[in-house]
């Protein structure tokens, strides 16, 4: 198991985006289903001292809360979390060059619908940009972020639509590398770092 903790130190994020500060659902399941011990010890030395230790799967889950990085509309860019760990869709329709009605605010449809319902997906007004200007921020969980990419890029929905029907098929290997195409998460590079 890893200490998210030592992760979080080695890469100087954030103090919000501290293991203590990630609270969601996914965090909630992985506690309860045993993928993540949240505890403290006492070391020589240093006195209490918390950990989070976390599964290679909560590693990802972690990770993915901190930032990821999409290709889609013949682009690759990263999005980095708010302290909050939501997403700016408006920083997708900006890195990737997006046109015309791909704007966050011109989503439309049932599944954006739910994603409100649920707290997946909020929008957030009267913020300044960097020139002073006022802005709108329509902030996204990971899941929202991948059915907005889904809504802009045919392409981006049929790996999702193929890597959900491998892993139902019970090819993992498959959907893995389906998902590799299109998403790639910094816990890959913080694995192959450990």
């Amino acid at each position: 198991m890893f200490d998210l903790n030592d992760i979080w130190r080695a890469y100087d994020l954030k103090a919000s985006q501290a293991p203590s500060q990630w609270r969601n659902k996914v965090r909630e399941h992985l506690t309860r289903t045993a993928n993540m011990q949240v505890g403290c010890r006492t070391e020589q030395g240093k006195g209490k001292v918390n950990y989070t230790l976390a599964t290679l799967e909560a590693l990802y889950a972690y990770a993915m809360w901190v930032e990821v990085t999409l290709t889609f509309n013949n682009t690759t860019a990263t999005i980095t979390s708010n302290d909050e760990g939501m997403f700016d869709l408006n920083d997708i329709y900006r890195k990737f060059g997006l046109k015309g009605r791909k704007q966050p605010s011109d989503w439309r449809g049932k599944a954006k619908d739910k994603l409100f319902e649920t707290a997946n997906l909020r929008v957030e007004k009267g913020g300044r940009d960097k020139d002073g200007k006022p802005s709108t921020k329509t902030l996204a969980t990971l899941e929202a972020l991948y059915a907005y990419a889904m809504w802009v890029d045919v392409e981006f929905y049929m790996v999702v639509v193929e890597a959900f029907a491998a892993l139902t098929r019970g090819e993992t290997e498959k959907a893995e590398e389906l998902s590799s195409v299109v998403t790639k998460v910094c816990a890959s590079c913080l694995y192959n770092r450990l």
